[in-house]
């Protein structure tokens, strides 16, 4: 597999806020969201610089980069390119991408959120906050849905093609199956005893489902009959999963405790 560096200034490490300390503790540079559309070829990403930037990877060349007062924690690029949300510690933010700048649209009073994510049509989105998650109408900011279900914080959100369904899946152990209607909620559950789901991998149509758990453990699931298809243990700590090549393959980041650089295993 060959990679390119992307031409412009990468993120840098974190700095302290106007209200307190940077938002980790320890001097980092790390990228905290990374997210693609469908209709340009642009990626999104965001960090503890304070900083969220939007790159042409055809061109190889930065578009936007605009400074907040806070650190961003997650971020989601809607399918057309035209509009991001940003999570914040204290708020979520809707923007809009200008011909030369990023302009806030929308504000959620929303604390604490991790996780972020666009619809595949990019008519709802989905902010995970502690155990809950709010499902919003994306042209007119109405809540539409309260999820509940989970007992501890949401760690991921994938969406189905057509979303009326998504998968959640968090610290509890536990993968919720949604199924949204205009003015009905269901849900369904599978779960992995005594043990936290750190990241996860959902084919767009749900045909496959592969979790890696705190157990070094990657767990896949029967989303139709709601069982553990299959479990087999890993060497290596994991930090993120994703499924490609028509979801045969499944390529996985390392995320040492050691401080060691990550690798890419499939």
């Amino acid at each position: 597999v060959k990679f390119e560096h992307l031409l412009g200034p990468l993120h840098g490490p974190s700095m302290p806020t106007e209200d307190g300390p940077p938002l980790v503790d320890k001097p980092s540079a790390a990228i905290t969201g990374i997210d693609t559309c469908v209709w340009k070829p642009l990626v999104a990403t965001c960090g503890v610089d304070r900083r969220v930037r939007v790159w042409n990877y055809q061109e190889r060349s930065i578009e936007y980069c605009k400074t907040f007062d806070e650190g961003a924690t997650a971020l989601s690029l809607h399918p057309n390119g035209l509009y991001m949300l940003v999570a914040f510690l204290e708020k979520v933010r809707l923007m809009a991408l200008l011909t030369d700048d990023i302009r806030i649209v929308k504000h959620f009073g929303i604390k604490k959120c991790r996780v972020v994510k666009f619809s595949n049509g990019g008519q709802y989105f989905a902010i995970a906050t502690s155990a809950t998650v709010l499902i919003y109408h994306t042209y007119t900011a109405e809540q539409l849905h309260t999820l509940r279900g989970h007992n501890s914080k949401v760690q991921g959100i994938e969406w189905r093609q057509g979303d009326k369904h998504l998968v959640t899946y968090g610290f509890d152990g536990a993968v919720f199956l949604w199924s949204i209607d205009v003015d009905k909620v269901t849900k369904q559950e599978i779960s992995i005893p005594r043990a936290a789901i750190e990241a996860g991998a959902v084919a767009s149509n749900f045909s496959r489902c592969v979790m890696y758990d705190n157990d070094h453990k990657i767990n896949e699931f029967d989303l139709q009959n709601l069982r553990v298809r299959s479990s087999i243990g890993v060497g290596d700590t994991l930090g993120a999963l994703v499924l490609c090549r028509h979801n045969r393959l499944l390529l996985a980041g390392t995320a040492s405790p050691d401080g060691e650089p990550g690798q890419l295993r499939s």
